[in-house]
C-alpha cells in the first residue's frame, strides 16, 4: 500500500512542469514599460550639492557625440532620488546627521525636484532638445520619483494640517506622511504640464525590507497602485527582504551585485548576482562611479558587467538600472580620453546591441538601411536577419504593393509615432 502511495506521488510530481528562472524582463507592464533606468542623485553627495542641468541631462536621454550630433536613443527611465537634505540631515538610516523631518521632505519636493533649481523642469528641457536633434517629436521619457522613506527614527516629523507633530515610530503615523508625500508630488507634478515625460512610478529608498517594514509594505504598495502607479525598488547585494520582493507589493525590483565597489571581489561575483536576480524573478543593477575616470582597473570592473550583460544574459533579457555615482556617465561623455569616452560609447552600444524590430545592424539607430530591410520582409524578399520581424499588413494603401508610402508608415512606426501598424 505504502509503495503505491509514493508512486503515485511520484508521478503526481513529474507531472507538475519545472518552474524555470527568468530575469524580470524590460519593457513590460510591471515596469511601466522601462527597459534601461539611469539613477540621478539630485541631494548633497560626498562632491558637493548637485545642481542639475539639461546639459547634464542631454547625454542620457540620447547618445551624443564628441560633435555634439544625436545618434541613438539611450535611457528611458530616468530614477530621482536623494540622500542628504540641505540640513544634512538623512533621508535613509546611515545617511547624515539624523532622520530627516517633514521640513527637509518639502525643501526637497519644492526646491530640488519641482521650483527652486527645478531638477524636473531642466530633465524637459533637455528631452525637448532631443526630440528636435534626433527628429522624434513625439517621444516621451519615463520618471520614476522617490517614496521618501519615513523613517520611524524621527519622533518629531512635523504637523500635518491639524493636530500633534507625526511621530514615525507609529505605523500610522508613517502611512500618514507617506500619503503626504504621494499627495503634495502628484499636485507639484499636475501643476508642471510636461509634455514630454511621464511620472510612471514611485521608488523605494531603502536597500532593505526588514521588521517591522516587513509589515508596512504591502500598505506602502496599496497606496502607490490606488495612484495607478508601479512601484520600484534596487535591494543591495542578497539583501534582507529582496527574495521575497512580491510579497511586499513591488511591481520592479532589479538587484545590486555592488561588485564595482570593493577591490576584492572576485568577478565571479557578477555571475552569483545575476543568478541571484534571476532565480528570484528581478532585473539588475550595473554599477560605476567617478573613479573611472583616472583608474584603468576601475574601467576594467565597469566592463566586467557590460561583457557579463550577454554571457549571463541580462543584457537582452533583463529589466536594468544604471548607478554612476553623481555624473560618471556625462562626464565620460564629456571626456576628451579616449578610454574614458569609450566607457559611455560601449554603454551605448551595450543598450542599442538589445536591438528593436527592424533594426539591420543593431545599432540601435533607424536608418535607410533598417526601412530596406522592413520593406524587403514586408514583400518577402527578405528574413528577419538583425533581429528583424515580419511587417504584417504594411500596405498603407490596400493596393497589395509595397511602395515608398508604405515605407514612410514602418519608418513612422519604428520612431514610435505610431504605435500599431495598420
Amino acid at each position: 500500500m505504502m509503495l503505491r502511495l509514493l508512486t503515485a506521488l511520484l508521478g503526481m510530481m513529474l507531472m507538475v512542469p519545472a518552474v524555470l528562472s527568468a530575469y524580470l524582463p524590460r519593457g513590460t507592464e510591471a515596469s511601466a514599460g522601462c527597459r534601461n533606468i539611469v539613477l540621478a542623485y539630485n541631494s548633497w553627495e560626498s562632491n558637493g550639492h548637485l545642481h542639475w542641468k539639461r546639459s547634464d541631462f542631454l547625454p542620457l536621454l540620447a547618445c551624443v557625440s564628441p560633435s555634439g550630433r544625436v545618434t541613438a536613443p539611450l535611457f528611458d527611465g530616468i530614477l530621482v532620488l536623494p540622500l542628504v537634505a540641505d540640513s544634512g540631515r538623512g533621508f535613509i538610516p546611515g545617511f547624515g546627521t539624523g532622520p530627516v523631518n517633514k521640513a527637509d521632505w518639502d525643501y526637497y519636493l519644492e526646491q530640488k525636484v519641482f521650483g527652486g533649481q527645478n531638477h524636473l523642469a531642466e530633465l524637459e528641457a533637455a528631452a525637448l532638445i532631443t526630440r528636435a536633434n534626433y527628429r522624434v517629436p513625439h517621444m516621451r521619457w519615463k520618471v520614476i520619483l522617490t517614496l521618501l522613506y519615513p523613517d520611524r527614527a524621527q519622533r518629531d516629523w512635523g504637523k500635518l494640517d491639524t493636530g500633534t507633530s507625526l511621530d514615525l515610530a507609529y505605523p500610522a503615523d508613517r502611512l500618514k506622511a507617506i500619503q503626504y508625500c504621494i499627495d503634495r508630488v502628484t499636485t507639484l507634478w499636475n501643476q508642471a504640464g510636461f509634455t514630454a515625460l511621464d511620472f510612471v512610478g514611485w521608488y523605494w529608498l531603502e536597500e532593505a525590507v526588514r521588521s517591522p517594514d516587513t509589515t508596512l509594505m504591502p500598505s506602502v504598495a496599496e497606496k502607490v497602485h490606488y495612484n495607478g502607479k508601479k512601484f520600484f525598488w534596487i535591494p543591495y547585494y542578497k539583501a534582507a527582504g529582496s527574495s521575497s520582493w512580491k510579497l511586499y507589493g513591488f511591481d520592479a525590483v532589479m538587484h545590486q551585485p555592488n561588485y564595482f565597489f570593493t577591490d576584492t571581489l572576485p568577478e565571479s561575483r557578477l555571475t552569483d548576482a545575476s543568478a541571484y536576480a534571476k532565480a528570484n524573478g528581478m532585473g539588475v543593477e550595473l554599477e560605476f562611479d567617478g573613479s573611472v575616470m583616472s583608474s584603468s582597473a576601475k574601467r576594467a570592473k565597469y566592463r566586467a558587467y557590460l561583457s557579463h550583460g550577454a554571457t549571463d544574459g541580462y543584457q537582452k533579457e533583463a529589466l536594468t538600472a544604471w548607478y554612476m555615482g553623481a555624473s560618471a556617465m556625462m562626464d565620460c561623455a564629456r571626456s576628451t580620453v579616449a578610454d574614458v569616452r569609450a566607457m559611455y560609447d560601449e554603454t551605448v552600444d551595450f543598450i542599442a546591441g538589445e536591438g528593436y524590430p527592424g533594426d539591420s545592424d543593431g545599432s540601435g539607430m533607424i536608418t535607410l538601411n533598417d526601412i530596406k530591410l522592413a520593406l524587403r520582409i514586408g514583400a518577402g524578399f527578405g528574413d528577419s536577419a538583425g533581429g528583424g520581424v515580419v511587417f504584417e499588413n504594411a500596405d498603407a494603401d490596400a493596393s497589395g504593393r509595397i511602395d515608398f508610402r508604405d515605407a514612410a508608415l514602418i519608418a513612422r512606426y519604428m520612431y514610435g509615432l505610431q504605435t500599431t501598424m495598420p
